[in-house]
């Protein structure tokens, strides 16, 4: 009976130690609460090299699971953009001294975009629905508010259908997105990685990704390879990237799924059971 307790225990302690030594990237809850699923995950920084990983979001946290070793433990959760925001699961590729920041949301935007180039698994639909955030970094040394004169150097982009509402009581699985990105502007950090400290490249580096940005919407899911050769020049200017993209097709509703047999055997039966009326009247009907 004692070793069972001591094998509880030692689990015990083994779990809070992993959960003490992950680092927490928060999103926007209704971004989270939209992104159930199995994904990728690519990690572009002047920090580190390119980091792939897969991450499937199926609760009220999700852990990256990165395909090679050494890589920071990091835990995403949902957040309301209201309250500050972490980012302390992406301070090892912010910043040499691996500095954690958090993020303030400053402002929303929703839209369609039109998509007419898309992955075979949505080819039917001709335009995505496009949620952004834009906010500041924020840290425990350097608080800073959404004031007009404040550049904003994060920004959140999410791609897919309109984003539904989740339960408040009970969190619930959604799939409407299939591509999230975050990017971080760090030239101006302590301890950058960025290549230059020059703000004037940084910034072109940033409004050149915001550019870009429209023209991958329109040809659906980016490779790996075009991700870093696109992003590579990005990240040497301080400019970190993450970015999660679904690996399997959103699933549609039950009722969407079974919809065709349903209606089919609907109609059978009902035409069965007006058959047999309409007979068992002619039978009691005399001659």
């Amino acid at each position: 009976m004692w070793r069972s307790g001591l094998v509880v225990a030692a689990m015990v302690v083994v779990a809070l130690a992993t959960a003490a030594s992950a680092h927490d990237i928060q999103l926007p809850t209704a971004i989270y609460d939209n992104a159930a699923g199995e994904w990728s995950v690519e990690v572009l920084s002047s920090c580190r090299s390119p980091t792939y990983g897969t991450v499937k979001f199926q609760n009220t946290t999700a852990r990256i699971e990165w395909e090679v070793g050494g890589a920071p433990d990091v835990l995403i959760s949902g957040q309301s953009p209201d309250t500050l925001l972490s980012l302390a699961g992406l301070a090892e590729f912010m910043s040499k001294d691996g500095k954690g920041y958090s993020y303030k949301t400053c402002e929303h935007q929703e839209n369609y975009l039109a998509t007419p180039q898309r992955p075979q698994a949505v080819a039917h639909l001709s335009s995505s629905y496009m949620t952004m955030y834009t906010g500041v970094l924020s840290s425990s040394t350097d608080e800073r508010g959404c004031t007009p004169s404040t550049d904003r150097n994060v920004v959140i982009q999410a791609l897919g259908g309109p984003l539904k509402d989740s339960n408040k009581g009970q969190w619930r699985v959604q799939e409407a997105l299939y591509s999230i990105e975050i990017v971080v502007e760090t030239a101006d950090l302590d301890g950058t990685c960025a290549h230059t400290q020059s703000a004037e490249l940084a910034e072109t580096a940033l409004e050149s990704k915001r550019r870009s940005r429209k023209r991958r919407t329109g040809r659906g899911f980016s490779s790996s390879s075009a991700a870093i050769e696109m992003d590579g020049p990005l990240a040497e200017h301080g400019i970190v990237t993450i970015r999660f993209i679904r690996r399997n097709a959103a699933a549609s509703s039950w009722m969407v799924r079974y919809y065709t047999p349903i209606a089919f055997v609907t109609i059978m039966v009902a035409y069965r059971v007006v058959r047999s009326f309409v007979s068992t009247r002619a039978e009691k009907t005399p001659l």
